[in-house]
């Protein structure tokens, strides 16, 4: 399958990531002089999600598959403080990687989330309007696909 002429997913995961950092570029998530990545602060609440975004495309994208049953669809919710539901909470909608490459995700999401939840603003709650996926294997890589209905 080919998108906006990429036919990969890590292609594909690459031009989201691109969209999100030019999207929050404009929005000055990119600033390092005040919200960078060096620079101690906090980000705002709509940085974070612009943030969040390109880091859940970038630890979840694709994987290889052989057929559908070795997709599985994962949260790549940003939620810091779990437990007591009063920390910062960015939603994102599921994303569909290789169910072999789940511990590996899992570590390098974990490791974004306590980077993120260190800098952003503790009252930020977000979440976006999803729709219904599934995880399907396309050309060899697993892929999020809406499933109709």
């Amino acid at each position: 399958m080919t998108i906006n002429g990429y036919s990969d997913a890590k292609s594909r995961a690459r031009v989201i990531v691109v969209a999100a950092w030019v999207a929050s570029a404009a929005l000055g998530a990119c600033d390092t002089t005040e919200h960078g990545p060096d620079s101690g602060t906090h980000f705002t609440c709509e940085q974070a999600t612009y943030e969040w975004a390109a880091i859940a495309a970038e630890a979840s994208s694709g994987g290889v598959c052989t057929d559908d049953g070795d997709c599985i669809l994962v949260s790549v919710d940003l939620d810091c403080d779990p437990s007591s539901r009063e920390g910062a909470f960015v939603g994102s909608c599921p994303r569909a990687i290789s169910a072999a490459d789940e511990p590996a995700f899992e570590v390098r999401l974990g490791a974004a989330a306590s980077e993120m939840c260190a800098r952003i603003d503790p009252t930020c709650r977000s979440a976006p309007i999803c729709l219904r996926v599934e995880a399907v294997c396309e050309a060899g890589i697993c892929v999020t696909r809406t499933v109709d209905g």
